[in-house]
C-alpha cells in the first residue's frame, strides 16, 4: 500500500470508478486530502485494473501527466485535480 504521504510530489494515481476490490471515491479523497499537490485520474467504466487494457484511456492518462510535469516545471502548479474521462 502506498500512503499520500510517501507519494512523491505532484503524482497522478489512476483509480477505476467501477473498482469493487478498491473503494476509488474513497481513496481519492484520502489522497486529495492529504497530499498538496497531487492529481486522481478516474476511468468511468471499468473495474479494478481495467484501465491498463483501454489503449485510448492509456494515452489520455499519459497525455495527462506529460502535462503536469510540463505545468509543474514551468509554473511551480499546487492545486489539486481530479480527472474524469469517459
Amino acid at each position: 500500500m502506498l500512503w499520500p504521504q510517501d507519494m512523491p510530489a505532484h503524482a497522478l494515481v489512476a483509480l477505476s470508478e467501477k473498482d469493487d476490490l478498491v473503494p476509488a471515491p474513497l481513496v481519492a479523497k484520502h489522497i486529495l486530502d492529504a497530499h498538496a499537490t497531487a492529481s486522481v485520474m478516474y476511468h468511468p467504466t471499468a473495474g479494478h485494473g481495467g484501465f491498463l487494457i483501454d489503449l485510448p484511456w492509456q494515452r489520455r492518462l499519459v497525455q495527462v501527466r506529460r502535462q503536469n510535469i510540463c505545468d509543474c516545471a514551468c509554473f511551480n502548479r499546487q492545486e489539486k485535480r481530479v480527472l474524469m474521462f469517459e
